[in-house]
């Protein structure tokens, strides 16, 4: 068929309208919002009204009549992250969502959802997951690793499970079909069948194995009258037609859907679809489902890079329709300037991970993803594991992004600009002599990019000879030969000492695990009057000593102290100009235990810290590889928050990165199953001392619930809060800009309608203003 049209539809017209919001207003305080990649739709299924669909594990759903887009998650009511399978049933208009792990939410075109954890909490040995749905009537059929589980859709509850493998064993079963007389389940060696009407489908001798199946590794079956199609996991679809069945009739198949009366058979290049005795197919390159809308005669497509694809069924029309997000749900750094954030979702150790380079960047509230391919095709070069952002500080659209493998990229105007490698400067290639081999490419292996007040940009090109670099404002890249750091192969970061910039700090995050310091002595570019110092290991305050196996991160707070993340938790390095004396001591953070002893643990013993960022409160935000995300006060004392994924809508207790934007105060945390966001109360402080003082909400009104933020402050503002008789209710000190208030009196009772004082003072008290709030009860 020829494709004789195709439109493509951009997201900023048809968002969701709480997206729409978003963009348009400030986040409410502590509220949360997720970012997710939904160029790998995979599953659709459809209502009358919607088309809904997955991609990497994120829901979300397109309306028939206009393609408005409407995304789900924890954030807007759904019980669990990362959804595996869906279906719909039509007779009680609701969708049946499966997650990962084994969870279940029906979510219902109403709004409402209802949970049903029972296969979740489940105690057992067997694989749980939920391979396939398929809705009979009322009941929803869930083919898992261990056997089925009936549902029963309108009381949402468990109405059987069944052990149908040999002597009632678990045994994984692929998919589950239909005819309307009997049930199918397909396992990797041979199919089981049941009626529909025998009245104990529990008991495992009750199913029979289909005659007439040939060969192993079956995978999916669909019916459609009296045929059946069997696809197995090498591509061959055989076809039983009634009456016997045909070995491979179709091949290099990828997928297999029926629905509607239609089969729908995807080929490399073209979907074949059947109607009865109808035979026909489009052009179309590998969609993951496909599904029949007789009343509104087109084809919707699981797309994949396209979203959802929508076909009619003369295939003259094809249109696409996806959420705006970034381009993968993976993210290893995360970097910040101004309201400007930037990701990046390479990654590495010792060696590279070998993920292709995407750069995510996330301002004015949306994303603008360059992607790998628009990478490839500007250099001729693969692009791979991007691992670090690096900002001008005087033009935050020019910025340079390392490549653990291919060099350093530079941005101008948010596009891509030039590469620079070994063929055009003095970077360096693990293997210059291969030239110009893949090998001589691949191996420009740069991480640890950051700028100096003079506007130099640092970065480390690992194992060569000058495995320290800079490039300056006039675009000459100077290289320093410390010995030391030549055959270190995990170089990660350079941290600038705020209070003295001649002192640069690198981290060895495994090989030589520690630190190594420099003072270049104000000559950047000759290191032969440097003073240089090693660090393998560290002494607390305790005399203890501290020797991660690992350390993962390095992060210079506002005091210009340095905190490391590592396996082992988290060290201090107060005052690290302080680092050239021999007997320098390192900091355990205690925290007092509320036990009413004084005994004390140390800030996360023993838990492996991935990443830690400093708000504009100089607060700790640490992100952790089992726990979540932990917020600390500035000394690393006080637990503000924990969030993970039981308590709060974080996307994955295994948090890679953290970024900031400080001009907003919204954290943002790069999980191991996409993007999400938090709202703070830190924020900036503007340089102009009370600038556009303001609270909101204004007024509060009887519904509202969160929290009332006064913004426009300064740093350590103090905010007295009065009613108008100037009685004192409530008094705080603002983090960076921002203040916030729970509308309640100390003793944690509300306060009655009327008008209240926010009195602001610097913290000399030399300045003042007053700004009002109305609350109505």
């Amino acid at each position: 068929m020829i494709l004789q049209k195709h439109h493509r539809f951009a997201l900023v017209c048809m968002l969701l309208l709480l997206t729409l919001s978003l963009s348009a207003q400030r986040l409410a305080m502590h509220s949360w919002r997720t970012h997710f990649a939904y160029s790998a739709t995979n599953a659709v299924t459809q209502s009358k009204e919607y088309v809904y669909a997955i991609s990497d594990g994120a829901l979300y759903s397109v309306l028939k009549r206009d393609f408005v887009i409407t995304t789900f998650s924890k954030v807007t009511g759904l019980s669990d992250n990362t959804v595996s399978r869906i279906a719909f049933n039509d007779a009680l208009g609701v969708l049946i969502v499966a997650y990962e792990n084994a969870n279940i939410d029906f979510l219902y075109e109403d709004g409402r959802i209802d949970n049903l954890p029972d296969i979740m909490r489940k105690s057992m040995t067997a694989d749980k997951s939920i391979n396939d749905i398929l809705v009979i009537g009322k009941t929803a059929y869930l083919a898992c690793g261990f056997g089925i589980v009936a549902l029963d859709i309108q009381k949402v509850e468990v109405k059987g499970t069944y052990y149908i493998g040999d002597d009632a064993n678990f045994v994984n079963v692929t998919s589950l079909a239909t005819d309307g007389t009997n049930l199918y389940a397909v396992t990797s060696e041979k199919i089981l069948t049941i009626g529909l009407d025998n009245s104990n489908p529990a008991n495992f001798a009750n199913w029979q194995t289909l005659e007439g199946v040939h060969g192993q590794n079956l995978y999916k079956m669909v019916c459609s009258g009296s045929n059946r199609y069997l696809l197995h996991d090498d591509g061959v679809v055989d076809v039983f037609n009634g009456q016997q069945w045909q070995d491979s009739v179709y091949t290099q198949i990828t997928q297999l859907d029926a629905n509607d009366g239609y089969v729908m058979l995807s080929q490399p290049g073209k979907v074949i679809h059947i109607n009865g005795q109808q035979r026909d197919e489009f052009v179309f390159n590998m969609p993951k489902m496909v599904v029949h809308d007789s009343e509104r005669h087109c084809y919707w497509l699981a797309a994949e890079g396209e979203g959802v694809g929508r076909v009619a069924d003369d295939h003259g029309t094809y249109y696409f329709m996806m959420p705006e997000g970034p381009i993968t749900n993976l993210s290893w750094r995360i970097k910040s300037a101004g309201e400007k954030l930037i990701a990046v979702p390479g990654g590495r150790f010792a060696l590279q991970y070998f993920r292709p380079g995407h750069v995510m960047v996330f301002e004015n509230n949306e994303w603008h993803n360059i992607t790998n391919t628009e990478l490839v095709n500007a250099t001729g070069h693969k692009c791979e594991d991007l691992v670090d952002v690096a900002i001008d500080p005087a033009d935050d659209s020019h910025f340079y992004v390392a490549s653990y493998g291919y060099g350093l990229y530079e941005f101008r105007d948010n596009t891509f600009y030039q590469l620079w490698n070994a063929d055009n400067s003095n970077i360096e290639t693990i293997y210059p002599e291969k030239k110009p081999t893949e090998e001589y490419y691949a191996y420009h292996r740069l991480d640890g990019l950051t700028y100096d007040d003079d506007g130099n940009l640092w970065f480390l090109n690992v194992e060569t000879p000058n495995p320290v670099k800079y490039l300056d404002p006039q675009g000459q890249i100077h290289g320093l030969p410390y010995q030391a750091l030549r055959h270190v192969s995990t170089l990660q970061q350079i941290a600038i000492l705020k209070n003295n910039p001649h002192i640069k700090v690198v981290l060895l995050p495994r090989d030589k695990t520690g630190i190594f310091v420099f003072d270049d002595n104000g000559t950047p570019d000759y290191i032969g009057d440097d003073r240089t110092i090693s660090y393998t290991s560290f002494f607390n305050q305790n005399g203890k000593k501290l020797q991660p196996v690992f350390i993962y991160d390095m992060t210079q707070d506002r005091n210009g102290d340095l905190w490391l993340g590592t396996s082992s938790g988290v060290i201090l390095l107060s005052n690290p100009h302080n680092l050239f004396n021999p007997n320098y001591t390192a900091t355990s953070v205690l925290i007092r235990r509320n036990d009413g002893t004084n005994n004390a643990d140390y800030l996360l013993d023993n838990v492996q810290v991935n990443a830690i960022t400093v708000d504009a409160a100089n607060r700790k935000w640490i992100a952790t590889a089992t726990s979540g995300v932990y917020l600390m006060s500035e000394d690393g004392k006080e637990e503000i928050h924990h969030f993970t994924s039981e308590n709060s809508p974080l996307l994955d207790d295994n948090v890679q990165c953290i970024g900031i934007n400080n001009k907003t105060g919204e954290v943002f945390f790069g999980t191991s199953k996409g993007i999400i966001s938090f709202q703070s109360d830190a924020q900036e402080a503007e340089e102009r001392v009370f600038s556009d003082v303001h609270a909101f909400p204004n007024p509060v009104r009887p519904e509202y619930s969160g929290v009332i933020t006064i913004t426009g402050l300064t740093d350590n503002t103090l905010v007295y809060i009065t009613d108008a008789a100037g009685n004192m209710v409530y008094q705080t000190e603002s983090n960076g800009s921002i203040a916030t208030w729970s509308g309640n009196k100390p003793n944690g009772e509300r306060v009655a309608t009327g008008v209240y004082f926010a009195h602001c003072f610097t913290k000399d008290k030399k300045q003042k203003t007053v700004t009002k709030i109305l609350v109505v009860r």
